[in-house]
């Protein structure tokens, strides 16, 4: 079995200065959402800190790495530890802060109960669209009736795992009637169970980074989160577009960079970023419907006369990416950051993932296929607040890509800019990352002066809007 790659902290006495940075340990279920934390990574100062994955990736593929290190960022499988409960796992670490980009699974439960029982503040950082209630709900309940044996057999060996974690650490354990109601709500409707969860407070953590007002308000109506425990920072994915926006690129630099990529210069290109809904299981997306609304834009963007970019969820390209491998005029690929994907885009295809608020700050026209998200246009905040164009059906769709790509189609960009994405200033990302050092000091020094300080009393007071 290979060392772990976190070493254990060095434990100080009473009035002791720590002599080694603070220790940030990131949580994740697998490593292909690690961008969302290398953006705290790099808005640290050198040596302010030192950043850790651990990641539970093993229980969906046994065979990834066990240890391997990510865009500067040690990582870590869950199989490492063995056969340790995750209390002995975080006292092995011992973090001064834990950071998870979910709030949502038993494995969330078991993550944040354990840490309070440890003193270990935590932080939950959103990394996606947190949809409005009755949206969301239908189609969480759509998805949990396509659910097979299949898709339970294959959790095993997650549930295996972190069930006897949850039983652990929480209170009551194999006997307590709450336990249970979680779990048959759970193994009944496990995507409405995620998101609208049964006991909500098991699922605090000690502070929430959120987009926008709006998600703040979100959190308390759904989760019952306390207004004090939730802080309003921005989306760090906005950053680089905010200064993209405000210092543009030349005409010459977008068109070297179109070339690089193998499309060419003087025809429009349409862009199309994969929003996981086939990963989440939502809208009626399966695999075959994925690529045959692959095959379909193309065939659209043909008829257009105009280019297509397509932004695979991961770096490794899956059979479904491949459906048009081969064909003229489009490119599969994540070789270039988003920002620049969407900068030198004419239009953007999409429904509800945040990274259409980046096309949003670029002031690029958004279309939304209504046959995406089931005919259903409210429950795409972009449609919602007219920063989108709703195509009604498959036969529209090359003609309105037409006149989005000649500039007839101009989003509302400004008001939902106003209303959804707060300030736009570039210092997301400073702001996440003040906040959860500052929660990772606060925790240290109380713990270097021998106190043991409440999840509740830890929470330091960030400026809303730093300069």
């Amino acid at each position: 079995m290979s060392s772990p790659l976190i070493q254990p902290v060095k434990a100080f006495s009473p009035g002791e200065s720590p002599t080694e940075p603070l220790r940030v340990l990131f949580f994740d279920y697998f490593t292909k959402g690690i961008h969302n934390f290398t953006r705290v990574v790099e808005a640290a100062e050198p040596g302010e800190a030192s950043f850790h994955l651990l990641h539970l990736g093993s229980f969906r593929d046994p065979s990834i790495p066990r240890t391997e290190c990510i865009e500067g960022i040690p990582c870590e499988d869950i199989a490492v530890f063995g056969n340790k409960n995750l209390e002995e796992i975080l006292r092995s670490l011992r973090p001064d802060v834990v950071v998870g980009t979910n709030m949502s699974q038993l494995a969330d439960r078991a993550l944040f109960l354990t840490c309070s029982k440890l003193m270990i503040p935590t932080v939950y950082l959103q990394h996606g669209s947190l949809l409005e209630y009755p949206a969301f709900l239908a189609a969480a309940t759509q998805s949990d009736q396509k659910w097979t044996i299949a898709d339970y057999l294959q959790r095993i060996p997650k549930y295996s795992k972190v069930i006897p974690w949850y039983v652990y650490v929480r209170r009551g354990g194999w006997y307590d009637p709450l336990f249970w109601k979680v779990l048959w709500t759970l193994l009944k409707s496990p995507t409405v169970s995620n998101y609208f969860p049964v006991a909500p407070e098991k699922l605090w953590p000690t502070l929430a980074l959120v987009y926008n007002q709006t998600d703040a308000e979100m959190l308390m109506r759904v989760y019952h989160f306390p207004a004090d425990r939730i802080q309003v920072v921005g989306n760090p994915e906005l950053d680089t577009a905010t200064r993209r926006r405000d210092a543009p690129w030349k005409l010459d630099e977008r068109a070297r960079l179109v070339e690089s990529i193998g499309l060419d210069p003087g025809t429009p290109i349409l862009f199309y970023p994969d929003e996981g809904l086939t990963d989440g299981n939502v809208f009626g997306w399966t695999p075959s419907f994925r690529a045959d609304r692959l095959r379909e834009l193309y065939a659209s963007c043909r008829q257009a006369g105009v280019q297509l970019l397509i932004r695979p969820r991961s770096h490794g390209l899956s059979q479904n990416d491949r459906v048009l491998e081969g064909c003229k005029g489009v490119v599969v690929s994540r070789s270039i950051a988003l920002v620049d994907s969407i900068d030198i885009a004419a239009v953007v295809v999409g429904t509800i993932s945040t990274v259409l608020e980046t096309a949003v700050v670029l002031r690029k026209p958004i279309l939304s296929p209504l046959w995406y998200i089931s005919g259903r246009a409210n429950d795409s905040p972009y449609l919602k607040y007219r920063a989108a164009t709703a195509v009604e059906s498959p036969d529209d769709l090359s003609h309105m890509i037409l006149q989005a790509a000649n500039g007839c189609l101009r989003a509302n960009t400004e008001e939902f800019a106003t209303k959804r994405l707060g300030v736009l200033d570039g210092s997301a990302s400073k702001r996440i990352v003040a906040a959860i050092l500052g929660l990772g000091r606060s925790a240290q020094t109380s713990q270097n002066r021998g106190q043991c300080p409440a999840r509740e009393t830890v929470i330091p007071t960030i400026p809303e809007k730093e300069t």
